[in-house]
């Protein structure tokens, strides 16, 4: 009786396994696209607020902490505080035109974005932006501004 029970067992894995190795396949696929759906989004929302130096646009992606350098000086600003430094930096850096170079994501998915932002006066600074996953989207946690001249 037990052989039985057992044999019907390993009958019964044999067909399923199939439907599990092509439900965790399908599951797989639709968690790819929904994190490249997330970054594609993310990566948009980014640039277009760097292209017109929309401070709206860029706050609701900060991360609660956010490390910020410029030209060799690093600080570490709340949210709140990194929102008023980039708004700061639009007043006295207006944006003529966002070049984005190179995105991509590391081996433990972080998002980057290299870009080249223009401004009035003809001086342009790289821009280099790092964000990790958050909840159901991505927030930036390290943004390098490295120019100006």
């Amino acid at each position: 009786m037990l052989t039985l029970h057992i044999t019907n067992f390993y009958q019964d894995m044999k067909t399923s396994q199939p439907v599990l190795i092509l439900f965790s396949l399908l599951l797989f696929i639709v968690s790819g696209q929904v994190f490249a759906q997330n970054n594609k989004v993310f990566l948009a929302d980014l640039s277009e607020g760097w292209k017109v130096g929309n401070t709206k646009l860029l706050t609701p992606l900060l991360d609660d902490k956010v490390s910020i350098s410029s030209n060799g000086k690093e600080y570490l600003y709340s949210k709140e505080e990194a929102a008023a430094e980039l708004h700061r930096f639009f007043g006295n850096n207006r944006p003529v035109n966002f070049n984005l170079r190179h995105s991509g994501a590391s081996a433990d998915g972080q998002l980057y974005l290299v870009g080249s932002l223009d401004i009035q006066g003809g001086a342009n600074y790289k821009i280099v932006c790092r964000a990790r996953s958050w909840n159901t989207g991505y927030r930036i946690f390290k943004l390098d501004m490295t120019g100006g001249n």
